[in-house]
């Protein structure tokens, strides 16, 4: 596959992902850029997210990590400043993720 094509998939892939992803849609993540072995997300932290002591609760880098994570390897940062990093395991299956029809 050329990069091109490589381009075109992990475009339709994450374009597809999102379009059905109810949760990430309700963080408010966006797509920010796409290749082939990255991407970069965000959200912006509402008040709803912030916890007791005033600052963003755990579970909400956790989520965006876990939703990028279904594009690739995961860093969380804050303006230049590193958050968290998240790495995690997917599994691939022989199940093809876009049909003909699509």
């Amino acid at each position: 596959m050329n990069d091109s094509n490589e381009q075109a998939l992990a475009e339709r892939v994450v374009h597809a992902m999102m379009a059905k992803d109810a949760f990430s849609r309700w963080l408010g993540i966006e797509i920010l850029e796409v290749r082939p072995t990255a991407s970069r997300v965000r959200l912006v932290v509402r008040e709803e997210m912030v916890n007791g002591f005033g600052v963003c609760h755990g579970a909400v880098p956790f989520a965006l990590a876990d939703s990028a994570l279904a594009f690739f390897r995961v860093a969380v940062t804050r303006a230049d400043e590193t958050v968290a990093l998240f790495r995690g395991t997917v599994y691939k299956t022989r199940q093809p993720f876009f049909t003909e029809l699509e």
